[in-house]
């Protein structure tokens, strides 16, 4: 697979995007990244502690957690049910 080497140019919604469709990996990301800082840093000074070894073991760890849940089941059979009329004792006195 190729990846893109301007990674650091892309928004953080274009690379979630990149990400979740597997065209390349959290650690792709964080390795552009950090070469990008390697590479401006010295003439800006804007980054005073690069902590890599962290960022690419979070990085790793991202890769290899199981893609999270984005649809669900609504129940809405106990909703229906509780809109309903009751038969309850208590209900049934109120009524009459």
């Amino acid at each position: 697979m190729s990846v893109p080497t301007d990674l650091w140019r892309m928004s953080a919604t274009e690379l979630a995007a990149a990400i979740r469709s597997k065209q390349v990996s959290s650690r792709d990301v964080v390795q552009a990244h950090l070469r990008r800082i390697t590479e401006v840093n010295p003439a800006v000074n804007a980054v005073t502690v690069v902590l890599t070894e962290r960022a690419l073991d979070a990085a790793t760890t991202a890769d290899r957690r199981p893609p999270p849940v984005t649809s669900y089941h609504r129940c809405t059979a106990s909703r229906s049910r509780s809109r309903g009329t009751s038969t309850s004792p208590e209900h049934r006195q109120r009524r009459d």
